[in-house]
């Protein structure tokens, strides 16, 4: 993707549809690298907007700045090469590329929907910012990229941290069991007293 070791490279993922809101993300990023030149953004994905997305990035003259990967199937080596990634969904679910990118030791800058605020803690593991907002969203991107290193790399490490301790296997397996147990006493309380 020729990118230098002296350019901030963020990374947005999933499906180019509607939910994503990426033109939301690209008006934030004409913003940002208009004073931010060492910027660059690679957008992993496919879908129905990818021909408006690449118009949309040639009309703001961006073409230097904003790679298009397509639908990848090495989002790790992805993760590792971003210097960290950036949702700006206008609702969610449950973002597993943020849980992904949290693993991988990437600071995070989100939109406030869904899970993201269960997930991503602000100011400690990345930055929340309000949904459909491009300057809120390119303000938290220039925040965390003018974070000395050291503190982009805590932000990373408080996120891998939260992920083992919240999200691993045996975690989210716990999580499930006490819910059945719950409801399951909620529906036959005769099994509490077993």
């Amino acid at each position: 993707i020729g990118v230098t070791d002296d350019q901030f490279l963020w990374l947005a993922a999933g499906r180019l549809d509607k939910v994503k809101d990426y033109p939301n993300l690209l008006n934030a990023f004409s913003m940002l690298f208009q004073g931010r030149p060492d910027a660059r953004l690679m957008i992993a994905g496919d879908g129905p907007l990818v021909s408006e997305l690449h118009s949309m990035v040639r009309r703001l003259g961006m073409d230097r700045h904003v790679c298009f990967l397509g639908l990848r199937l090495d989002m790790p080596a992805l993760y590792a090469a971003s210097d960290a990634l950036v949702l700006s969904s206008s609702w969610e679910g449950m973002p597993v590329v943020i849980l992904e990118a949290m693993a991988s030791e990437r600071p995070v800058v989100a939109t406030h929907v869904g899970a993201v605020p269960e997930v991503v803690v602000d100011g400690k593991t990345g930055l929340i910012v309000s949904p459909r907002n491009c300057e809120a969203l390119a303000e938290a991107m220039v925040r965390l990229m003018e974070l000395p290193e050291d503190e982009q790399d805590a932000f990373g490490r408080a996120g891998y941290n939260r992920v083992l301790s919240e999200y691993s296997r045996e975690k989210v397996i716990d999580k499930w069991e006490d819910l059945f147990h719950r409801l399951l006493s909620e529906k036959l309380p005769e099994l509490d007293q077993q």
